[in-house]
């Protein structure tokens, strides 16, 4: 995208009361501009095609398509960055592995405070995804086989911890470094952006997909080798000491 040009962005929301106000709060962005909306997946497919966006906003849930569908039959074709809007939906994680680059939490419209959290979230969201290098094969992330960690000095796998920090876009990366690592990993802890909620829906998620166990982090947690922690959604992780090895809290 050329410098100093504004971000193109089409709206896809069944409902014309979300579009209305999603599409006055993103214009008050000078570097966003809102070039149409769509109410549903069919719509939005001729529109895409028409307007060649920088980045689609929508919907996970869609009256005629569902969003994971859409995209899948989208991205193939033209692989345009999307970031989703969704309530508390394990979809998400459906549609991200379809090949969305990242999503926000669907706000309470009638909080004006929650909404313009939203929006602000949404913004930051939009101009990354909007550098983003989607790829046609329904994923952002690259699904060449990925090198096994190092591990430096004289200790065993059980003496080592693996940390992993990820922010917006990469839900789907750090899902698919963990999917290819051995059942006898190290430890590993995981701080991955999102809102809270989805940290336990991610982790299930993980949990059936990897050769390891992998679990939403609790107080008291011991860091084990065969097992991740994911840090609960708007919390940081510390690591801690003590006479029985590391816990986190």
């Amino acid at each position: 995208m050329p410098i100093n040009s504004r971000i193109r962005v089409l709206i896809v929301d069944d409902s014309l009361f979300f579009r209305t106000a999603l599409q006055k709060a993103l214009l008050s962005d000078a570097n966003i501009e809102i070039i149409g909306s769509a109410a549903n997946a069919s719509e939005a497919e001729k529109k895409i095609k028409e307007l060649s966006p920088d980045v689609v906003t929508m919907d996970v849930e869609m009256p005629d398509m569902r969003g994971t569908d859409f995209l899948k039959k989208l991205i193939p074709v033209n692989p345009v960055p999307v970031v989703l809007v969704s309530s508390l939906n394990i979809g998400i994680f459906e549609a991200l592995s379809a090949g969305a680059v990242d999503f926000v939490l669907k706000p309470n419209l009638r909080n004006s405070s929650d909404f313009s959290i939203f929006c602000q979230e949404l913004c930051v969201k939009i101009k990354i995804a909007a550098s983003a290098k989607v790829k046609k094969n329904a994923s952002p992330v690259a699904s060449a086989s990925l090198p096994m960690p190092v591990l430096s000095g004289n200790g065993t796998a059980a003496e080592h911890i693996i940390a992993i920090g990820a922010s917006t876009g990469g839900t789907e990366a750090t899902a698919e470094i963990l999917r290819q690592l051995p059942e006898d990993i190290p430890g590993i802890l995981v701080v991955q952006h999102m809102p809270v909620g989805f940290t336990k829906m991610y982790a299930d998620r993980l949990n059936k997909i990897c050769k390891f166990t992998v679990l939403e982090a609790q107080n008291g947690d011991r860091v084990k080798q065969g097992q991740a922690l994911i840090a609960a959604g708007d919390k940081h992780m510390t690591l801690e000491k003590d006479f029985k090895g590391y816990y986190v809290k």
